[in-house]
Formats: C-alpha cells, structure tokens, sequence
C-alpha cells in the first residue's frame, strides 16, 4: 500500500493530473487502481483519469459500507473479533 500526498506531488487531488502522475509512480494503468476518499470532489477527476473509486462516508455506517466496497473488489479486511 501506498499513500500519495497532494502537498508531496504538488497538485491538487481536484486535478487529474494528481493522479496521472500516481500511476505513472506506480508503474500501473489507471484501471488497475483504486483510491478510496471521503470528498467527491477528489473522486471525479480520479474516474476521470480512469481510477476505480470508492467513496466512503463518515462514522459507523461509513466503515460498514466501506468494507462492503473493498469486498467487491476483492479486497479482504481481517477484522478482530468483537468482545
């Protein structure tokens, strides 16, 4: 996993250009992508420059949904038991 910030890429998560400049680090194409973040405004241009996305909410509800996302994607969370 790797975090991309803004301040550290020098553009803005509002232009696609931020995440031009994140595949071309990874070595990957868009599609094979996914960012996840709680602003719409940084997820449009993100599938604009062909990012899968997942927007997610706050609190609670936002965590469940969340998971429920990452597992569409294939993507498994181990989960400590509750108590």
């Amino acid at each position: 996993d790797i975090t991309f910030l803004s301040i550290e890429l020098g553009i803005s998560k509002t232009n696609p250009d931020f995440y031009k400049k994140m595949t071309k680090i990874l070595e990957s194409l868009p599609s094979k992508v996914l960012f996840i973040d709680n602003d719409p405004n940084y997820i449009q241009p993100a599938q604009i420059t062909g990012l899968q996305t997942i927007l997610y909410g706050k609190y609670k509800e936002g965590h469940f949904q969340l998971l429920a996302d990452l597992a569409k994607y294939g993507v498994k969370i181990n989960t400590p038991p509750s108590s």
